[in-house]
């Protein structure tokens, strides 16, 4: 009970295999002598057959398998293996003498050769077709669809034998299938795609009649958008059953979905579509607001500032938008008092042209108009008064430089010495109305009162300081002609200033009104006239 069933089992199958192939070559024999006839040449078994393969042993009893019986299994399954090829080979170059010498194919076919031998001896789909072979026999020895259809089949044939309609993609087009009629059921099957069709020229109408519906359409990949220009709208939303957001990604319109499908406005904006498709749209002015567009996204669309004051936003809403001030005032018109209102400020809107006037008007006030670059001028121009200029901070020098004259700006309350601080000359101040004798009271201006050509009498006569006298500048004969005279120390500076009667030369007083104050004598002159020596004002020395 030990024997080897495999080994057994194996060696059997090897027998029987050789036994049939052995009784196809002795068939095959036989036909050769048929053919004979008609060639004069005969083919016999012995021919085709080895010496060592006309006989094999078949009666020798099995032994118990051991590994001398497995080896020797072996070896005669090469044997068998080689035989059979050698046979084969042999078959297909009888074949080919046959062609050369103008054997038919229906005539190789009644000897008994298959469509395979005759396909491994080059003959082609065509030849075996004319010689009478069917297509289930092609079929058998592995001809391909396209050398069936260079034979002459057709696509029903070929399917009715076993092929597959994915068989036929590979060697017809769609148009050609199309006009061969091939049933819809089969054509859908062969597993075409829109872009296969589109390259092919195939006509929607076309696969219309092949059984595609609008949904099988879009499954092969055409987008709503291209069926549009076959079917309606509302149908291809009924048939594909899309929604209204697929729709917008098909690429559908605003105006397309509101005039074919009758989707509102409010619904179309939920859905997602932008401002600019509703402008594309011819869509009103008055509605965008009332669907919910905010400015922001209006302007993102080029409406203009004006379009959105007339679909009813106001400035504030514009704002907040990216709308310029001059698109708010050249082109939406809006009043300066709204501008003002909004918060916008007189900077912003003087930036853009707008007058200190006008902004006057518009209802800024003063306070705030101050900080900008308008002159005191500008603002009176623009109709505020002196008193209200001073009142809200202007400076005199800010009025002075806006040319309001030194006249009307002494009712102002302002002091000889704000004046003469803000930098009036005492030429000025005198011109104004100011007295000699209230400029003599201010400190320091002795040259600028020499510009008044004040005698050195004069300034007795006004009662000037020893200081002051000095300050003017006179010369030594000018000072003597007056009853003054006065002592210079070597460094250069008066010592001290007396005042003599001229026609007595009694002594009056020294150092009259400033006896404390030695100031520095300028332009002092000798008695020849000439410059003996001259310091800046004001250097002092005690």
């Amino acid at each position: 009970m030990g024997f080897n069933i495999y080994a057994k089992k194996r060696y059997i199958y090897f027998i029987l295999m050789f036994l049939i192939t052995l009784l196809f070559a002795i068939i095959s024999a036989f036909n050769f002598f048929y053919v004979d006839n008609l060639t004069n040449e005969s083919v016999s078994i012995s021919q085709i057959l080895k010496p060592e393969e006309k006989m094999i042993c078949l009666d020798k009893k099995l032994e118990k398998p051991n590994l001398e019986l497995e080896a020797n299994s072996n070896f005669q399954l090469k044997n068998l293996e080689k035989s059979k090829d050698d046979i084969d080979q042999k078959i297909i170059n009888e074949i080919k003498n046959f062609k050369k010498k103008g054997i038919s194919v229906y005539e190789l076919k009644q000897k008994g050769y298959t469509a395979c031998q005759l396909k491994k001896a080059k003959f082609c789909a065509k030849q075996l077709k004319q010689g009478g072979f069917s297509i289930q026999e092609l079929r058998l020895a592995e001809y391909q669809t396209k050398a069936l259809k260079k034979a002459g089949y057709t696509p029903h044939e070929m399917i009715e034998t076993g092929y597959t309609p994915k068989d036929l993609k590979n060697v017809y087009t769609p148009k050609e299938l199309i006009e061969l009629k091939l049933d819809n059921k089969i054509f859908q099957q062969i597993g075409y795609q829109a872009k296969d069709f589109k390259k092919h020229f195939v006509e929607l109408s076309e696969l219309e009649q092949n059984g595609y519906t609008i949904f099988n359409l879009i499954q092969i990949g055409y987008t709503p958008l291209e069926l549009r220009f076959k079917y309606t709208i509302n149908r291809i939303k009924l048939e594909a059953g899309l929604n209204l957001l697929q729709l917008k990604k098909a690429g559908f319109s605003v105006k397309e979905l509101m005039l074919y499908l009758g989707v509102g406005p409010q619904e179309l904006h939920d859905a997602g579509f932008s401002a600019i498709q509703f402008r594309y749209a011819l869509f009103p002015l008055y509605g965008f607001k009332a669907i919910g567009y905010t400015p922001q996204e209006l302007h993102d669309a080029n409406f203009s500032a004006r379009d959105l004051k007339e679909m009813g936003f106001s400035l504030a809403e514009l704002k907040l938008a990216s709308y310029s001030i001059k698109e708010l005032l050249k082109e939406a018109n809006f009043s300066l008092q709204e501008f003002r209102e909004t918060g916008y400020t007189p900077q912003e809107l003087n930036q853009y042209g707008i007058s200190i006037l006008q902004l006057k008007e518009a209802g800024y006030l003063i306070e705030e108009l101050k900080n900008l670059r308008f002159t005191a001028q500008e603002l009176i121009e623009a109709g505020y008064t002196l008193d209200e200029l001073k009142e809200k901070g202007f400076s005199l020098e800010q009025l002075l430089f806006a040319g309001v004259k030194i006249k009307d700006l002494m009712n102002a309350n302002y002091t000889l010495q704000d004046f003469k601080n803000a930098g009036c000359t005492i030429k000025e101040l005198k011109e104004a109305g100011f007295t000699i004798h209230e400029l003599i009271q201010l400190p320091n201006i002795g040259l600028e009162l020499r510009e008044l050509k004040i005698t050195p009498q004069k300034c007795l006569n006004l009662n000037c300081s020893s200081k002051l006298i000095q300050e003017f500048g006179y010369s030594s004969p000018e000072l003597k002609r007056i009853g003054l005279s006065f002592n210079i120390a070597r460094d250069g500076f008066i010592k001290n200033i007396t005042q003599f009667d001229p026609k007595t030369g009694n002594k009056i007083r020294t150092n009259f009104f400033d006896s404390s104050h030695k100031t520095c004598l300028i332009d002092v002159y000798d008695t020849l006239g000439k410059l003996s020596k001259t310091y800046k004002p004001n250097k002092n020395i005690k």
